[in-house]
């Protein structure tokens, strides 16, 4: 599978899957189960794909949990060692965010729901009540 490495100006680097794997799109998928409900779901039969109008529960709504899994089963190395939360919360959060952009991009073609961040039409769906 093709990756994308990104070099930093001191001298880390993150080497990131161009593509979302399986795993990635599991692991999204249960986070956003959280706090995203559909209304009206209906199965297409063929594809097993799950259709319907997806409202936020504003009381469980966490973006941030959806973008570190997606951070987290990205990467396929990165000099930081071990790829783990914990490492994850002490990167620079310019870096964090070039990453997470890039892979915002990369991904939304790939997952019209769900892109780390949930796709931008959901975040302007409404505000908070």
């Amino acid at each position: 599978m093709e990756t994308k490495t990104f070099t930093f100006p001191d001298g880390s680097w993150w080497e990131v899957y161009q593509e979302k794997t399986w795993g990635t799109e599991r692991a999204i998928a249960q986070a956003v189960k959280k706090f995203l409900k559909i209304a009206n779901p209906q199965i297409n039969q063929l594809t097993g794909v799950v259709n319907g109008e997806v409202n936020i529960d504003w009381d469980k709504w966490d973006p941030q949990e959806a973008n570190e899994v997606l951070l987290l089963h990205s990467p396929k190395a990165w000099s930081f060692g071990v790829v783990n939360a914990e490492i994850l919360q002490n990167l620079p959060k310019a870096q964090v965010e070039e990453v997470l952009a890039y892979l915002d991009a990369a991904y939304a073609s790939q997952d019209p729901l769900v892109t780390g961040r949930i796709n931008s039409a959901l975040q302007n769906v409404h505000s908070r009540p």
